[in-house]
Formats: C-alpha cells, sequence, structure tokens
C-alpha cells in the first residue's frame, strides 16, 4: 500500500512502474541465478519453452495492472 500511495501522490503511471519493475527483475534474475540457468544470447530464441515465458509475463503485467486500477478505484 505504501508505493501505491506514493504512485498516486505522484502522479506516476502505473504501466510504466510495472514495465520498469520487469525491466529489472529480468536481468537482476539473471545475474543472481548462480549457474541454474543459461543464457546463449539470441540462441534462446530458438528455444522450445522460449514463447511460454513471453506469455506469462505479458499476463502478469495485466493482471497487475488491473489490480492496480482497483486498488485506487476502490481504496
Amino acid at each position: 500500500m505504501i508505493i501505491f500511495t506514493i504512485i498516486e501522490r505522484f502522479k506516476i503511471n502505473i504501466f510504466h512502474v510495472l514495465i520498469i519493475n520487469y525491466a529489472i527483475a529480468f536481468p537482476l534474475g539473471l545475474l543472481l541465478n548462480k549457474g541454474t540457468a543459461s543464457f546463449k544470447g539470441l540462441a534462446i530464441i530458438q528455444a522450445p519453452w522460449f514463447y511460454f515465458p513471453i506469455l506469462v509475463g505479458v499476463c502478469m503485467i495485466s493482471i497487475f495492472f488491473v489490480i492496480c486500477i482497483y486498488t485506487f478505484r476502490f481504496f
């Protein structure tokens, strides 16, 4: 709720906050994985599982966006 208060007070675009969150979380996850996953540049695009994480990411951003809108509207 503190983040929502800051977003509302400074009139920050919710969608931008969510995109920045994922833009920071992705490289941080790659740095902190300690070798459990490999990132081989563009070769990852050819992996059979590549499109599923993209779909999951889009769904999560959409769901968090809807949650933020309803939180601001009803609380």
